[in-house]
């Protein structure tokens, strides 16, 4: 919205996905801006596709669903995206 963009299935299920991201980066010491800016690269090359198949990923899997933050980055990974 703040930046006027047209709202897509994309867009709504990035910024799912992007707070989590977030929230590992700055966990491992980046600073609150450069978690931010990483953390957009990143989640502007997933799908909605994708991030689907992420969210069936850790609701299908009880450790995952105790562990969020690290199955989407363990995903991420797996997936050969730089995190």
């Amino acid at each position: 919205m703040r930046f006027g963009r047209p709202y897509t299935q994309d867009l709504v299920a990035q910024t799912i996905i992007e707070p989590i991201i977030i929230q590992y980066l700055v966990d491992s010491n980046f600073s609150y801006n450069e978690a931010i800016r990483k953390s957009g690269r990143i989640v502007r090359k997933l799908s909605y596709t994708e991030i689907k198949d992420l969210s069936k990923y850790i609701s299908g899997n009880s450790l995952a669903r105790k562990m969020p933050i690290e199955a989407v980055v363990v995903w991420l990974k797996k997936r050969g995206y730089e995190i």
